[in-house]
């Protein structure tokens, strides 16, 4: 028996592994990578096929025994229980395990770390990396943008979760593994915490008492080293600081450093909000204000900046700014950095919920519902009602009944009917080229199902869980730490945690007649003297319309246009300032949407190109 432990302390950002046909499963590790990295390989004898692993990242579990390595000990739980054993895995993780000819790739449950994969030129192998951009540069791989990912990326669809901008690189979505076998490539989900078609098992009222246990445990697993928490005044990250501070308490060690920005908009401007609770945790705090952050730039020039030297485009419109308190962090002597991240999906009910409560007559809940939106958000009267009534209430009922009857009496009707619609969103000055919209329009009806009228609450749960750009936006944050030489951590995107607040029933995040109940009552039974838990959600639209209307068009001249979009036949450049013009005049949202993403997208295409 031949084996080989391999711990790897390697300085660069990321990784490249590749597996190459008829290599008898060796792994061949191009570049380094960060963090725990360890390889494993075992063969019988010189010669003979062997099993290999290749582990980059953090497992919380299981433990690897004293004197054995985490990529032996992956190993073992395989060879002894095949795929079962990732059910298991807890932890921010890429995973490769290569016998002979096969390869199988595991990203962790709820994808905080990026997998990519690609066919390498010539066919002889595949490559696996935790950043496009080292693909795209080892030379080993074709570059081909996909112009039809870029076109549904701007109409803000994401049909196929394995998808990149790159046609010959595809993504392992969070909680899957991918089988390669022969040239066949095959992906499977391996962790989720209720089965789609399966019944939800809901907790009781008891079983929720361990929520501060759970919060606690996914809190005390992001603090392995110095670190930083984003502070908001928001219940998500407050909670999280709250469990930090009391952890810190009992390990004896420093609390995290808190990180805030400071917005120049009154609708989000959350500075004194801010300072009274890093005060009232006992936090040291930093500050930077907008303009400190951006250093005299404007938000888009900065985001302009930032896209032309990604592996991707920037979707996050604020990010540049929360850039430098990254850097800042670093600079502080920060390993990791904190998130209320996953907060907004997990701790709160979807509005769609009102569409189960009408359905079942029950509006004793629906005006519960109301009353809790009502003194969670601040949104005008008429816009929330409107919102929960009809939008989130009746809309969706009628437009589910009708659906269903259509799809089994005329199904041709109502697909002329999903035509007409998918050609109404699908703006005018997008995919001029009639082979690209056909062909976009084509991968949107493939997705389409028999409409259901009933669970509208869980539906929109399993977006939280299933919706590509949950790996997206995960990816942008991934490398927005990375290049600041930190790891991100998300206490909020914890498997077990969120396996818990999944299978809690919204009347209970909903208690006391305010959004993210749990959240709240945790902080309010640590720290009842910060009076956070009555908080309510603020919004940045207004100062993001601000923003856009005041230099968007000056910024789209400012890099002549999207040329690069024209010549690729996914936009007509004169319908589409047109259409901007009108957004501006108008402030529209979606249409100021759309001009930054073509923005990101241009300048990110003009780096690559």
């Amino acid at each position: 028996m031949i084996n080989s432990e391999t711990p790897l302390e390697l300085p660069s950002a990321s990784w490249l592994v590749a597996h190459r046909r008829n290599a008898l499963g060796r792994l061949e590790i191009l570049s380094g990578a960060s963090g725990i990295a360890q390889r494993h390989r075992e063969s019988e004898a010189k010669g003979t096929s062997s099993h290999e692993v290749f582990f980059a990242g953090e497992l919380h579990a299981p433990a690897a025994p004293a004197g054995t390595g985490i990529a032996r000990t992956l190993l073992d739980l395989w060879r002894l229980r095949g795929e079962r054993f990732l059910r298991d895995l807890r932890g921010v993780f890429s995973l490769v395990i290569a016998t002979g000819d096969e390869v199988l790739a595991v990203r962790d449950p709820m994808g905080i770390a990026p997998l990519y994969f690609a066919e390498m030129k010539h066919g002889e192998g595949h490559l696996f990396s935790d950043s496009i951009g080292v693909l795209r540069d080892s030379g080993l791989v074709a570059m081909e943008i996909d112009r039809v990912a870029l076109a549904d990326h701007l109409r803000e669809r994401w049909p196929d979760p394995l998808e990149t901008f790159y046609s010959k690189i595809r993504r392992v979505p969070r909680g899957h593994l991918v089988r390669i076998r022969g040239g066949e490539v095959s992906f499977s989900c391996y962790w989720d915490p209720a089965r789609p078609g399966l019944e939800v098992d809901w907790l009781s009222e008891r079983d929720l008492e361990r929520f501060d246990e759970m919060l606690d445990g996914a809190v005390e697993r992001c603090l392995s080293g110095s670190a930083g928490i984003y502070l908001s005044s928001g219940i998500d990250s407050v909670s999280v600081a709250a469990s930090a501070v009391e952890l810190s308490k009992r390990r004896g060690v420093d609390p995290p450093l808190a990180l805030s920005l400071s917005f120049p908009h009154p609708d989000c401007n959350e500075e004194p909000e801010q300072r009274a609770v890093a005060a009232g945790l006992g936090l040291r705090h930093v500050v930077a204000t907008f303009d400190q952050a951006l250093g005299g730039r404007n938000i888009l020039e900065a985001g302009v900046e930032m896209s032309r030297s990604w592996p991707f485009p920037l979707m996050n419109f604020w990010l540049p700014a929360y850039q430098h308190l990254a850097q800042e962090a670093r600079r502080r002597g920060c390993r990791f950095v904190l998130t209320g991240g996953g907060g907004d999906d997990w701790l709160g009910v979807s509005s769609l919920y009102a569409a189960d409560l009408v359905k079942a007559g029950d509006f004793g809940g629906l005006w519960r519902l109301f009353r809790s939106a009502r003194r969670s958000y601040r949104l005008p009267l008429h816009s929330m009602t409107f919102n929960l009534l009809w939008t989130n209430g009746v809309r969706p009922l009628i437009g589910a009944y009708a659906g269903r009857f259509l799809h089994r009496n005329a199904p041709e009707i109502l697909r002329r009917r999903r035509m007409r619609r998918i050609a109404r969103l699908t703006p005018s000055w997008l995919a001029p080229d009639r082979s690209l919209r056909a062909e976009i329009d084509r991968r949107v009806e493939q997705v389409l199902q028999e409409p259901e009228v009933t669970k509208f609450y869980l539906r929109d749960g399993r977006r939280g869980l299933d919706h590509p750009l949950l790996s997206v936006e995960s990816e942008e944050l991934f490398e927005h730490a990375r290049r600041a030489g930190l790891a991100i951590r998300f206490p909020y995107l914890d498997a077990d945690l969120v396996d818990l607040l999944y299978r809690t029933p919204p009347e209970h995040l909903n208690r006391g007649d305010r959004s993210k109940a749990l959240a709240r009552e945790s902080i309010r039974r640590r720290f009842p003297q910060l009076g956070i838990d009555r908080q309510k959600k603020v919004s940045s639209s207004d100062f993001f319309l601000e923003i856009m209307s005041e230099h968007g068009l000056a910024q789209l001249q400012r890099i002549r246009g999207p040329e690069i979009l024209a010549d690729l036949g996914v936009i007509s450049p004169q319908q589409f300032l047109r259409s901007m013009r009108k957004a501006v005049e108008e402030g529209d949202r979606r249409g100021l949407g759309s001009l930054h993403g073509v923005l990101m997208v241009e300048s990110w295409l003009r780096g690559v190109l």
